[in-house]
């Protein structure tokens, strides 16, 4: 039951998010948006596992946290530099901070934040690694410190 609800959850994600990509042609027959579809699946199905979300928290939960995930957009975008855009963020999950405690109580709530943090942390270190292989002249490949050594050490005894 939890399965077929998360499954419509990340539907829903992905048609709306779908729709908010304009239509056009990309380079290289790319289009950015889908990898922005996928993340923001994964994130939802994240979220929903950790916190372990009933259908009707995740019906109440979502549509706050859009709310509150707009806004974190708009100050991103709006903020001259990092401290007035960490002030901004700050003050915006100081105001949804009551909104989420009324969902999901007060442990959740910290939980939420946490797990945010943690989600949008191990997205930054895959893109960041991801970058680092398509360096120019570089073919790809393991991330150089997951390379195995031609000549490796012998075990140590």
């Amino acid at each position: 039951m939890l399965s077929r609800f998360l499954f419509s959850v990340v539907c829903l994600f992905m048609m709306s998010t779908a729709f908010a990509q304009p239509p056009g042609d990309h380079p290289g027959g790319r289009n950015p948006g889908n990898g922005k579809q996928k993340i923001q699946a994964l994130y939802v199905a994240f979220i929903t596992q950790q916190l372990k979300l009933t259908e009707e928290e995740a019906q109440k939960f979502w549509p706050v946290h859009m709310q509150f995930d707009t806004e974190m957009q708009e100050n991103h975008k709006n903020r001259a530099n990092a401290l007035q855009m960490e002030e901004g963020a700050l003050t915006i999950k100081k105001k949804y901070n009551d909104k989420f405690i009324k969902v999901l109580g007060a442990d959740r709530t910290n939980l939420f934040f946490e797990k945010d943090r943690e989600f949008r942390h191990e997205m930054i270190g895959r893109l960041r690694d991801r970058m680092m292989n398509r360096r120019p002249g570089k073919r790809g490949g393991p991330h150089p410190d997951m390379r195995v050594p031609d000549n490796p050490p012998p075990p140590q005894k």
